[in-house]
């Protein structure tokens, strides 16, 4: 997807892992984070400030 970050057709070998584990990060709260109903509240409210950015912005208003 992004050449210049990694030219690697496969998936990193600790993603493959955690997936093998269950572990899938925000959608059950393991991974390479510990999603906290904290932590996931956090991430999804800057998350939906920059689209209501982005969008106002692309608007004009």
């Amino acid at each position: 997807m992004f050449p210049d970050l990694s030219t690697d057709s496969a998936s990193l070998g600790m993603m493959r892992r955690l997936v093998d584990e269950g572990k899938y990060g925000q959608k059950n709260g393991h991974g390479f984070y510990q999603w906290t109903k904290e932590f996931l509240q956090k991430k999804n409210d800057e998350r939906e400030a920059e689209l209501i950015y982005l969008l106002k912005k692309e608007w004009g208003i």
